[in-house]
């Protein structure tokens, strides 16, 4: 049982790392230099959309990866979703504490608004 918990703890570690690694590729993207030498115009974005874009997929990953860590939520499928700071969470917990924590989880994340759980349903007491 030793080698499935630590095959368990690999790839939980695993998909945290590639979450967190696709929310900075995402900002490393927005951020990047476009190369523009002048002979042709490339559109500069404008405003803060794309931050927020950015902002948004980094949420979203951390609060997946906090779920992920929950002992309480693993046997969860929770959607994730994140706009302008405002996470959306659907999908069916184990009972209402699963749903409580779940809560609290993402309202602890830095840059979260508010959360949304008209998706959410617990399947028990």
């Amino acid at each position: 049982m030793k080698t499935f918990e630590n095959r368990d703890a690999l790839f939980r570690n695993t998909l945290i790392a590639a979450a967190l690694a696709a929310a900075l590729g995402a900002a490393g993207l927005a951020c990047a230099d476009t190369g523009d030498t002048g002979d042709t115009a490339v559109p500069q974005p404008q405003g803060d959309g794309g931050g927020a874009a950015t902002t948004d997929v980094a949420i979203s990953a951390q609060v997946r990866a906090r779920y992920m860590a929950e002992d309480s939520l693993k046997e969860s499928s929770i959607s994730v979703t994140t706009t302008d700071g405002v996470v959306t969470l659907a999908g069916t917990l184990a009972n209402a504490e699963s749903m409580r924590i779940a809560i609290e989880l993402a309202k602890g994340i830095a840059g979260v608004k508010s959360v949304d759980t008209s998706g959410l349903s617990s399947s028990g007491g």
